[in-house]
């Protein structure tokens, strides 16, 4: 290995010295979390002082996680860092939950107010050194200060923050923090003596499972409504069971995301269509109607980004399977069918009126049909055999050249009359 690339590896790491000396290397921030370099530490006025603990979610670019400072005026820590957190979830009370790598340097901070406090941790360490109560007198501190408890005496200090390295077995730990005012305002002789006011779990891993693929924490549904990026129907991954007609769009919505529920990050996004449907790939917009089968795009789905699937030639139906691609990995397949024209009219269950009324017979169609009043029913169809479905009653009438070479009956002679008649029933 050259000296060069051993250079900037350290750069990437942060080297902590333990106790009997032995030097442990915690990695980097992992690629791709849910943490982003981009993101902002969460201001304490979300909790309630005195109940709330929070971790740092500004992830350090250095390699170097840095304990929490003074607000001033304010209620965010902004230069706060953690390092190797891959996610972490919004809550700041006694049910939170974090995954970070083995190694990694967690940055916690609490307002408590003049209260006494302790960080206590089912494993790792706490930095000796690094432990802030950033507003205030602090006094006491390296008494009962042990590697998995660290004590504050607060006196006139509301705000505290210390760091947590994570240790190197991979495991689920937690690091809770008790405050309280014991008498005297003397250090806790127990941290349990105080109030849990905050508590996280923490799942440590050895390798990161961001920056891939992840089917459970995607997007990726079918809608016939203009896709609105980000709203509810487009997150709840639920396919439309609705009926697109001739002329009409279906769209498909996307957002690409790995196992840390955490935006891909850009890449090649290739959609195919099968039998000749076109199709458009817009993120963060509705798309317009495509003009092609096939379109690339360079994005990551994650601001909802959306298919649009319409018919190849006008008036004419389609079925097509659309597949949807990133980086060459499958990521969504759906198979919809736009509707065509009217091709073909049957008529059926012919029958004459009630005899007692000049409307049609109520209750005609009323096998599986609702009952519907009327002298015959009339069936449309497009070229395919799929059901063309009509807002309203229409007129219909013949093509006079589709009637050529056609039988056609221009009178009709009854022999016979029924065994039986009723008023209300269809007569044969």
């Amino acid at each position: 290995m050259s000296k060069t690339t051993l250079r900037k590896r350290i750069s990437l790491t942060v080297v902590a010295a333990l106790a009997t000396g032995v030097l442990s290397v915690a990695p980097a921030n992992a690629h791709n979390t849910t943490v982003a370099t981009t993101a902002t530490n969460t201001s304490m006025a979300v909790g309630t002082q005195g109940q709330s603990m929070f971790v740092a979610t500004d992830l350090a670019t250095d390699g170097v996680a840095v304990v929490a400072a003074y607000p001033g005026s304010g209620t965010i820590p902004s230069e706060a860092q953690s390092m190797g957190l891959l996610s972490k979830d919004s809550s700041s009370g006694t049910a939170q939950t974090a995954t970070a790598l083995v190694g990694s340097v967690l940055s916690f901070y609490a307002r408590n107010g003049a209260t006494d406090a302790a960080f206590v941790a089912s494993g790792g360490t706490f930095n000796t050194t690094d432990g802030t109560g950033f507003d205030g007198a602090l006094t006491a501190y390296a008494q009962n200060q042990t590697r998995t408890i660290a004590m504050f005496d607060v006196n006139t200090a509301t705000h505290i923050g210390q760091l947590w390295t994570a240790p190197s077995t991979p495991g689920t730990y937690t690091v809770s923090l008790y405050v309280g005012q014991p008498t005297a305002s003397t250090i806790f002789v127990a941290p349990t003596q105080g109030t849990l006011a905050g508590k996280i779990t923490v799942t440590v891993v050895a390798t990161s499972a961001g920056g891939s693929y992840s089917a459970a924490y995607s997007v990726c549904n079918t809608s016939t409504t203009n896709v609105v990026p980000g709203s509810t129907a487009d997150t709840a991954n639920v396919d439309s069971t609705s009926t697109v007609v001739n002329g009409g769009t279906w769209y498909i919505a996307l957002a690409l995301n790995d196992a840390y529920s955490n935006a891909l990050d850009n890449g090649n996004i290739v959609v195919t269509a099968t039998n000749g449907a076109l199709v458009n790939y817009a993120e963060g917009a509705t798309p317009t109607a495509g003009t092609a089968s096939t379109v690339v795009s360079y994005n990551n789905a994650n601001s909802y980004g959306a298919v649009s699937v319409v018919q190849p030639t006008a008036n004419a139906p389609v079925t097509t399977t659309v597949t949807v691609t990133y980086n060459g990995t499958t990521v969504c397949t759906k198979t919809v069918s736009i509707r065509g024209e009217v091709a073909k009219i049957a008529v059926a269950d012919i029958a004459v009126q009630d005899l007692s009324a000049s409307a049609g017979i109520a209750g005609l169609l009323g096998t599986g049909d609702g009952g519907r009043s009327g002298l015959f029913s009339v069936l449309a169809t497009d070229s395919a055999g799929n059901q063309v479905a009509t807002s309203t009653i229409g007129t219909f009438s013949s093509v006079a050249s589709s009637l050529a070479g056609q039988t056609i009956i221009t009178s009709l002679s009854v022999n016979n009359s029924a065994t039986a008649t009723s008023s209300t029933a269809p007569q044969p």
